[in-house]
């Protein structure tokens, strides 16, 4: 049988100095993804026994992106035109990939030393988020604020051939002497 499971999406908020104080905004609408897990149902004397085969991401989850208005630095300053007393640290967003894992079953039905790509892999993609300061002496400080997972690597899975396979049997063949009847 197979059951789905719901992954939550993420959600990440950039501040964004150019929108109202408190006012959010979705710039990426959050989406659920899902997993499905294959399991094998055994009933043996009335009682049930589940075990996973599989389980793998069948839909991947998209992260919620928001920016949310800054809020007013000082009164008097409601559009934002007075310099402000210290520089306030920007966010610096870079992008990685997670590579993906690869799984290998055996397979009693392939023959020996096949392989088969069951589920091809997929690469993840992990958004990291900074804050950089600039120091007294002007110099930018990085500060690691977050780390998110915005595309979870898929696992490659490759079954592997265990079946062996059975060479004719022919019968064994002996040279044998003309057998002569002896006189009784």
């Amino acid at each position: 049988i197979t059951r789905a499971e719901k992954i939550p999406f993420e959600v990440i908020k950039k501040e964004k100095p150019n929108l109202p104080a408190g006012q959010e905004k979705i710039i990426t609408p959050g989406v659920e993804g899902e997993r499905t897990h294959y399991i094998s149902v055994l009933t043996e004397n009335g009682k049930q026994t589940e075990t996973v085969l599989d389980s793998q991401v069948t839909k991947e989850p998209v992260t919620q992106v928001v920016e949310i208005g800054a809020p007013i630095t000082h009164k008097g300053d409601e559009s934002g035109l007075a310099p402000a007393a210290e520089a306030k640290p920007r966010l610096d967003i870079q992008e990685e990939d997670i590579p993906f894992t690869t799984v290998t079953r055996e397979n009693p039905q392939l023959p020996l030393g096949q392989t088969q790509v069951i589920v091809t892999g997929v690469n993840g993609r992990r958004t990291i988020f900074y804050s950089v300061s600039t120091t007294a002496d002007g110099k930018e400080e990085r500060t690691l604020v977050n780390s998110a997972v915005s595309q979870e690597a898929v696992a490659q899975v490759v079954e592997v051939g265990t079946a062996v396979e059975k060479a004719e049997q022919t019968a064994p063949t002996t040279a044998k002497a003309d057998e002569k009847q002896l006189p009784a």
